[in-house]
């Protein structure tokens, strides 16, 4: 396998710590941030749209990329999409027959 198929496999792949083993616990609050980070919203309009501080929002983000083992936006929408968290495009067009 090429360097660079090996990259793109690891860049898709889910984090180890999720591969075999059931994920660490989420909260509701953070499973609802997750879904809202993955609908594209940024942490001031999901502050807004929980009624909670835009600095509670950062930690709550936070507190998902160590608990996921992940370091960025892309990691938490795979988290999502893969716990039925949010719905994606073709899902909800019934591209995937939904």
């Amino acid at each position: 396998m090429s360097a660079a198929a090996t990259s793109l496999k690891l860049a898709i792949s889910p984090p180890p710590r999720l591969r075999g083993t059931p994920p660490p616990q989420l909260t509701g609050r953070e499973e609802q941030i997750v879904s809202l980070v993955a609908q594209g919203l940024q942490s001031k309009e999901i502050s807004q749209a929980l009624q909670i501080a835009p600095d509670t929002v950062d930690v709550h983000r936070h507190n998902i990329y160590v608990k996921l083992g992940i370091s960025g936006v892309v990691g938490m929408v795979h988290y999502a999409l893969a716990r039925g968290l949010v719905r994606n495009k073709f899902q909800s067009e019934g591209f995937y027959g939904s």
